[in-house]
């Protein structure tokens, strides 16, 4: 959550900026347009980053069966792959529930 309270930090930051360029006598206005440009191309970058992390990752969850009893083990292994042309080793994956702590392989 705290992520996306920093998030709120630059887009507001961004509109400041904005107001403040088209508020300000002529003469002053150049700073404020670059700092305009400088953090909505930080966001426009950001979300590319975010987007093309999510749209390359696959992720699959395979049950050793359908169904399982009130009481029993129910197996089942989540498989994530990166499908994009380059590595990445920067992903984290949380395990939530009671189970042997498992670590990504391969970085």
């Amino acid at each position: 959550m705290r992520a996306l309270e920093r998030s709120w930090i630059v887009i507001l930051l961004w509109l400041a900026s904005l107001v403040l360029a088209l508020a300000v006598p002529a003469n002053q206005k150049e700073i404020f347009f670059t700092l305009t440009y400088l953090f909505g191309g930080l966001l426009l970058f950001s979300f590319a980053w975010a987007w093309l992390n999510l749209h390359w990752a696959r992720i699959t969850r395979q049950t050793r069966s359908r169904r399982s009893q009130v009481g029993k083990y129910a197996e089942e292994h989540f498989i994530v792959q990166n499908t994009g042309p380059h590595p990445n080793c920067g992903s984290r994956y949380a395990i939530t529930q009671n189970s042997p702590a498992t670590g990504p392989a391969g970085c």
